[in-house]
């Protein structure tokens, strides 16, 4: 996954946003996601702890990922925490203006690798912010990350990251 654009998208976060997208905005289909579908994904997941002093915890992950009318359907298994696997659906609404509830704010495609970014007012540790996810496709690396700007505060700071290869 390249670092860089975790700062493309910090560099370019904004602070007024709705989890409406407007006709204009960037849109997707879900044959944009065909590329991502299959069982063998290996990974991690860094996350910043709640807790102080918020230190960044990194956990292994597995991905498989089954297509679904709408968007994607992703089931995570950690070895070394079984307890908190799950299946997540992603899904995309408003003729590819939305993705998983938030308006889709830019769509960028760079040979194989297809980024999306997402935005919307959120609540974060009992807490106003504006949330973005970055989520990255491609054949052999899939990615999401997700930022969050507090009411008030200049910066987000990265919430998690999931990242994987195949």
């Amino acid at each position: 996954m390249q670092r860089n654009l975790l700062g493309a998208a910090v560099a370019a976060f904004c602070g007024a946003c709705s989890n409406l997208a407007s006709p204009a905005s960037p849109t997707f289909m879900a044959e944009d996601l065909a590329s991502v579908v299959g069982d063998d994904w290996k990974g991690t997941l860094i996350y910043r702890d709640y807790s102080p002093p918020h230190g960044d915890v990194t956990l292994q992950v597995e991905a498989k990922v089954k297509a679904v009318p709408g968007g994607l359907a992703v089931a995570l298994h950690y070895p070394r925490e079984p307890s908190a696997d799950g299946i997540s659906e992603l899904l995309m609404s408003d003729g590819g203006r939305v993705f998983d509830g938030e308006s889709v704010i830019s769509r960028e495609r760079t040979g194989d690798m297809l980024q999306v970014v997402t935005e919307a007012a959120c609540e974060d540790d009992n807490r106003p912010a504006t949330c973005r996810h970055v989520y990255s496709f491609a054949p052999k690396q899939l990615g999401w990350r997700k930022l969050v700007r507090f009411a008030g505060d200049p910066e987000p700071v990265r919430r998690n990251e999931y990242m994987f290869t195949r």
